[in-house]
């Protein structure tokens, strides 16, 4: 027979009762199963690490190979006080060479500010700073206490002087340009913006914002997830993210690499994010779920109502105080101020892109030609066939007199081809690079006659190539004749010398080179040495 358990005779503080002993179980099991999860998450893992990786990613495809400035603002003529708010146009230095590229911006403080910065970005309206889109967002939120500045991008308003567009069709040579150099028309932009945070530290301000409409909104999201100083982003008017190369706008604001929107990229995003679209679609996918959705469907402008939810959505986030007066939509009423500086005209000494100080390692050219490039010929003559590449009817007269056959050839335009090529992380020079490839197998060429930059496609394609007038430097394009995909990675660095090294001829004057071109191609070919043979 069982005796009976001795009696507790613990004070009853002390005496476990049947619901502490519960909990205490529960919460063993909770640690285990927590030590557990964390065990398999030591390579790295969940949305967190997942997060992490992605802005990580981000940052490097954002890569800017320049010796970035610091400090150095200049102010541009006089400031202008309306309201209590002051305003001053402000030259930043964005990099550090000997003459540095500036870039316009505009400084707005109020009378008693608060601790906080806003950097306002701007999208394609036309004034870039100055357009209502941006400045209206500005003024209000200085009306609000926040230190303001809002800053052109590079190569738009006063700063669109020849050598430094980006943006739309006549800056694609700019876009390929930055692409050779290992780095993006979207890598500068955001540079540029990070020097108005700067501006904003040096006038004291902490807690920073970014809210930008269009593209500006494309920017100011790359900003935020990339610069821990952006504490909230508010986006309106907002396009996908990533662009996709075929989409409609700017193929400046492309991620190199990312073919369209990514879920992914999104849902990196780890900070304050409000998200205004004015077209009716549902919530982006890979949103995170604490960022903030809606649509208020009407122009592709900052509307009204869009500022209004900015305002109050970076007063939850930001040391603001409600603005006076009210005007159109309850909002405060904007004056109409030309705030334009002198600009990159009003320096002598005004750098285009080449002349930046470049850095760090460069990207060099593997050709890997398309094989669906699209091309179109014209051939004549008889002998030996050869492709002329950008020649003149007299070059082509030249060749046949020569007894060759040259075949003319063209690759259709396709104004979305740079874009592609750079979302895609390819060279835009593979395109005409397959073309010379398959047209040359197509028609049994034994030769080119290259033109200008078409040189280096020509010689990646292995047979004997003669190229007159090549372009040794960018200064030397010239848009109206010379292709974007003439900028190949590393050409400006000594890629294009090294290839050049391996033409049968190169010169300015097309009879010597036709001989030169007529003598190689009439050559016996050299056979293919056995395996194991000593070169």
């Amino acid at each position: 027979m069982s005796q009976p358990a001795p009696p507790d005779r613990r004070p009853p503080a002390a005496r476990p009762t049947r619901r502490a002993a519960l909990l205490a179980g529960l919460a063993l099991l909770a640690g285990l199963a927590l030590l557990a999860g964390l065990a398999a998450c030591l390579p790295g893992c969940g949305p967190d690490a997942r997060a992490l990786a992605e802005q990580q990613a981000v940052r490097t495809g954002l890569r800017l190979p320049l010796p970035l400035a610091t400090g150095g603002a200049t102010w541009q003529g006089d400031a202008e006080e309306v309201d209590g708010v002051r305003a001053r146009a402000v030259a930043l230095p964005l990099d550090a060479g000997e003459h540095p590229w500036r870039i316009a911006a505009l400084l707005l403080e109020p009378r008693a500010p608060s601790a906080a910065g806003v950097l306002v970005a701007h999208g394609h309206y036309g004034r870039g700073k100055n357009d209502p889109n941006a400045l209206q967002i500005a003024w209000r939120l200085a009306r609000a206490g926040a230190r303001v500045v809002v800053v052109d991008n590079p190569g738009v308003e006063e700063w669109q002087v020849p050598g430094r567009q980006l943006h739309l069709g006549p800056g694609a040579h700019g876009r390929a340009f930055l692409a050779a150099a290992g780095t993006s028309a979207l890598a500068l932009q955001v540079a540029a913006l990070g020097r108005g945070l700067d501006l904003l530290e040096d006038r004291g301000a902490r807690p920073q914002g970014a809210p930008g409409a269009a593209r500006g909104a494309v920017l100011a999201f790359y900003l935020g997830l990339v610069d821990p100083r952006v504490q909230a982003v508010a986006l309106a008017a907002t396009p996908p993210i990533p662009r996709e190369a075929r989409a409609a706008g700017c193929p400046c604001d492309q991620l190199p690499g990312r073919p369209g929107p990514d879920p992914a990229l999104l849902a990196a995003f780890d900070r304050p994010l409000l998200w205004l679209s004015d077209v009716e679609q549902p919530r982006p996918a890979g949103l995170p779920g604490r960022a903030r959705f809606e649509v208020h469907a009407g122009d592709h402008a900052y509307s009204e109502v869009m500022q209004a939810r900015a305002l109050a959505f970076l007063a939850d986030h930001l040391p603001l105080a409600p603005s006076a007066g009210e005007g159109p939509g309850g909002l405060p009423a904007v004056p109409d101020l030309d705030l334009h500086s002198p600009g990159a005209a009003a320096e002598p000494l005004a750098p285009a892109l080449w002349d930046l100080p470049w850095g760090g390692p460069r990207p060099t050219w593997s050709p890997q030609p398309d094989p669906d490039a699209p091309y179109e010929v014209a051939c004549r003559g008889q002998g030996p066939v050869v492709l002329a590449l950008g020649a003149s009817p007299e070059d082509l007269q030249e060749l046949a007199a020569a007894g060759l056959a040259p075949c003319a050839l063209t690759v259709p335009e396709d104004r979305t081809a740079l874009a592609e090529a750079i979302s895609g992380g390819r060279a835009p020079v593979d395109r005409p690079a397959g073309a010379v490839v398959r047209a040359a197998g197509q028609r049994g060429a034994r030769g080119i006659y290259a033109v200008r930059g078409w040189a280096l496609p020509a010689l990646a394609s292995g047979l004997p190539v003669v190229v007159r007038d090549p372009v040794r430097h960018p200064a030397e394009v010239d848009p109206a004749r010379d292709p974007p995909w003439i900028h190949v990675p590393g050409a400006w660095w000594g890629e294009t010398e090294a290839r050049l090294a391996t033409a049968v001829a190169v010169g300015g004057q097309a009879p010597p080179l036709v001989e030169a071109l007529a003598r190689a191609v009439r050559a016996p070919a050299v056979p293919p040495a056995p395996p194991g043979a000593s070169p």
